[in-house]
């Protein structure tokens, strides 16, 4: 487990690198698209297909909202659809006329199809590093879309019992996502301090919201607390009570046990 945390801590300047990297970027917004579904299942039990696609979007220079759209996807006759939600083609305008020609970072590939469903272009940002097809030469820095949902479940770096990296939860919402960017490009912690655990402890950015948790890095695991019972005498009294079964429920701290007479049963004639 330490191997591990070791190594999850020894990544995260690069994280942290590279999500500064992304904020510099020149017009880079922060998208979240995702499909609306109706909350009331069928009688039969299963999910309602969506009825609507909302986009929103933050630039993340200064957090300032560039587009929240909610298009209606389903036919003239659906139910449940969102009563905000406006007709696609007007929707599609407005998306293009705040998105085209961006670099975008959004969350993962299911918001990146929503967006591409809903205002597909050529001139809108792709994620080319899922793409089994290499840039065109026009690509640049500049026109390419960054899914970092990834980087943040490394960066945050928490355990499971089985040593697997536990998904960070989706922050739903493009100013919740630019401030934990932001959270992790102000993190200071680098290969350096392991060597300090004070500096360590005093670098190391805490959040008191579920979810923007960090790993807690080798060596400052708090110390297992000592009470009176695991006392050397305590022990050897424990050790010398599983050769006897009377005194086992004493040396315990109840009350002693019986044992148990063994009963030989006759066996049954075949």
């Amino acid at each position: 487990m330490e191997r591990k945390q070791q190594k999850l801590t020894d990544e995260r300047p690069q994280h942290v690198e590279r999500v500064r990297g992304l904020l510099a970027r020149d017009r880079v917004a922060v998208v979240d698209a995702e499909h609306v579904v109706p909350p009331p299942p069928t009688p039969a039990g299963r999910a309602r297909p969506a009825t609507a696609i909302r986009v929103r979007a933050v630039q993340a220079c200064d957090g300032e909202q560039l587009v929240d759209v909610t298009a209606r996807i389903a036919g003239p006759r659906a139910k449940f659809v969102p009563a905000a939600a406006i007709e696609r083609d007007q929707a599609v305008e407005q998306v293009h006329q705040a998105l085209l020609h961006r670099p975008l970072i959004t969350w993962s590939e299911s918001s990146l199809d929503a967006l591409r469903e809903l205002a597909g272009h050529p001139d809108l940002a792709h994620c080319w590093a899922r793409s089994r097809y290499s840039p065109p030469a026009r690509a640049h820095r500049n026109h390419a879309a960054e899914l970092v949902g990834t980087l943040a479940t490394s960066w945050r770096g928490q355990l499971d019992l089985n040593w697997n990296l536990v998904p960070c939860l989706t922050p739903g919402d493009p100013g919740r996502l630019l401030l934990l960017l932001q959270r992790i490009a102000g993190d200071t912690v680098t290969t350096h301090d392991h060597d300090d655990p004070d500096r360590v402890a005093d670098n190391i950015t805490t959040a008191a919201e579920p979810g923007l948790a960090t790993i807690p890095p080798p060596g400052l695991h708090p110390p297992r607390s000592t009470d009176d019972d695991d006392t050397p005498e305590r022990c050897a009294a424990v050790g010398s009570a599983l050769d006897d079964p009377a005194r086992e429920g004493q040396a315990l701290g109840g009350r002693p046990v019986r044992p148990r007479a063994r009963r030989d049963r006759p066996r049954r004639a075949r």
